[in-house]
């Protein structure tokens, strides 16, 4: 049997256009309800329940997108990325150049709810965005490859209160339209103010301690596949344990091994597409000793099996 997720394209309307034959409806994916509020803004909003889980790979085209997701339970991820969890008061952006492919699951009995506003790649010079760069640090996990952007960030009560605002707008007509541009640049404006804020240096690491956090995170991203523990890496990097742990927190905004499982997971990704390694060859390979470890990590992290994840790449 072929677990194979279905293929799905987005168009520019934000419809959802079956690239295979006989698929059945995508379900959220499915569900959004989009208009136009300017020429290259839109916004989706979706009130969905899904009676099983779902899971489906959804081609867009380019776009600049903040999601927020005021309800729901699934993970997001870019083709060849780690998946990203979505939990009620979850905040995504996305952001890519070229069309580009993104794995969506939804959780059995999860009710999504929340928004979606879309920007045309050539509105970001308007807003001064021409890099985006400015907005990583904004953003506590990063799934991004290539010159695709996917980030996510637990929301602030502002922007939930925006999210709030626009689902429960019953305006009509031009005054509708104006009140959703000016809900879209709100919305941006507080992730904007939020990112240009400098984060403090915790008063217990050093400028000297940051270079050896950094230093860690290179000893993991080439060495991902020796069986590290915090105190081995801490010895390494010329760092002390607590520290280490603290700078993790603090500049990469997730555990030690949190970064090492996406490290190792992305990694096996790339080994079992460029080296044709099999799931337990390149199970072994990235530093688990059993396939079946590895499987559970590899689902949890992307939502699909490695098995059926391999036989669509």
């Amino acid at each position: 049997m072929d677990n194979t997720p279905p293929n799905y394209r987005l168009s520019e309307g934000f419809q959802l256009v079956p690239m295979e034959d006989h698929l059945p409806p995508a379900g959220w994916s499915d569900s959004l309800c989009s208009e136009q509020i300017d020429e290259g803004w839109h916004l989706n909003r979706f009130d969905y329940r899904a009676d099983c889980e779902e899971v489906v790979f959804v081609q867009g085209p380019p776009t600049f997108s903040i999601s927020v997701f005021l309800n729901g339970s699934g993970h997001l991820s870019l083709d060849n990325g780690p998946a990203l969890e979505i939990v009620p008061g979850s905040v995504f952006l996305f952001h890519a150049q070229h069309p580009t492919r993104g794995l969506n699951q939804v959780n059995a009995g999860s009710h999504m709810f929340g928004i979606d506003f879309r920007f045309a790649p050539s509105l970001l010079d308007s807003f001064g965005l021409q890099s985006l760069g400015c907005l990583m640090r904004a953003f506590s996990d990063h799934g991004s490859v290539h010159d695709a952007l996917l980030m996510r960030r637990q929301a602030s009560a502002p922007l939930r209160r925006i999210a709030d605002d626009v689902m429960s707008c019953r305006m009509v007509g031009t005054a509708r339209r104006v009140y959703m541009q000016a809900k879209a640049l709100e919305l941006l404006s507080r992730i904007i103010a939020f990112c240009e804020e400098d984060p403090p240096l915790p008063a217990t690491l050093r400028q000297a301690d940051l270079i050896r956090v950094q230093e860690a995170v290179e000893i993991l991203t080439h060495r991902y596949s020796e069986p590290w523990t915090i105190a081995e890496l801490a010895r390494e990097a010329g760092i002390n344990e607590r520290k280490l742990k603290l700078g993790f927190r603090t500049f990469l905004g997730r555990t030690v091994h949190d970064h090492l499982e996406r490290t190792r997971i992305t990694a096996a990704q790339s080994l079992m597409v460029d080296d044709d390694l099999n799931v337990t060859e390149a199970a072994l390979a990235v530093g688990y000793s059993t396939p079946s470890h590895f499987a559970k990590v590899f689902k949890r992290r992307t939502g699909i099996s490695p098995s059926a994840w391999r036989r669509h790449h």
